[in-house]
């Protein structure tokens, strides 16, 4: 079994070089693709002010949220900027643990800010992000290269890197063929026609106008 642990979970130390490399392009360009609608998605002036997603979460404490300590659109951008700035610091290797953890960190915060516009790839992106803070991420092809024995490494978190990567292949398959709904095409409609979908839907947006209505509100009484 020892011998067999390593043939299966180890990762050679380039091909974690490439994932880093291929974690921080992929970063920057979801950073870019959600600084599109910035103030739309998570300021206060936008779809889901601060007041309606407590109200909506279950458990406000577990959904933490460095975005939400201020609703203003510029809070946003200065925490979008030092995301970009570590996600850059990770692609080059330039102190790469830190910049991992640093990146994952705000990546958790700008997901729990408005998790109404995620998807499976934000929960798969956030995992990878996550085992890789255990991995020697800069010891090869990084400007600040970090001391690595061997050309591969086994851990208990290259075994979890490579388990998560075919679980999502696993369960896809599982999800996706275990109902007739996916299967017939019509899995998208009737998910659109629940309650729950209704009601997360249509409820979000009800307080999220109700939140700008009452904004118009103070402001004219303001003036």
């Amino acid at each position: 079994m020892r011998q067999l642990a390593p043939r299966i979970f180890a990762i050679d130390l380039r091909s974690l070089a490439a994932l880093r490399i291929g974690l921080g392009a992929v970063l920057l360009a979801d950073l870019a693709y959600r600084a599109i609608d910035l103030e739309a998605h998570y300021a206060d002036t936008g779809v889901l002010p601060r007041a309606a997603l407590r109200a909506t979460l279950r458990d406000p404490a577990a959904m933490w949220s460095l975005h939400t300590l201020s609703g203003a659109w510029t809070a946003q951008l200065v925490l979008f900027a030092l995301a970009a700035v570590a996600a850059v610091a990770l692609l080059i290797g330039y102190r790469a643990r830190l910049a991992a953890a640093l990146s994952w960190l705000l990546l958790v915060s700008v997901h729990h800010r408005n998790p109404l516009i995620l998807t499976g790839a934000d929960q798969v992106l956030r995992l990878l992000l996550f085992w890789s803070l255990f991995l020697p991420l800069d010891a090869r092809w990084a400007v600040w290269r970090g001391a690595a024995r061997g050309a591969r490494v086994c851990s208990p978190a290259s075994a979890a890197l490579l388990l998560q990567v075919a679980l999502v292949y696993l369960f896809s398959v599982w999800f996706k063929l275990r109902g007739d709904a996916q299967v017939a095409g019509a899995g998208v409609a009737e998910i659109s026609l629940t309650d729950l979908g209704e009601e997360r839907l249509l409820g979000i947006a009800g307080r999220g106008a109700e939140h700008r209505r009452e904004c118009a509100r103070k402001a004219v009484h303001d003036r």
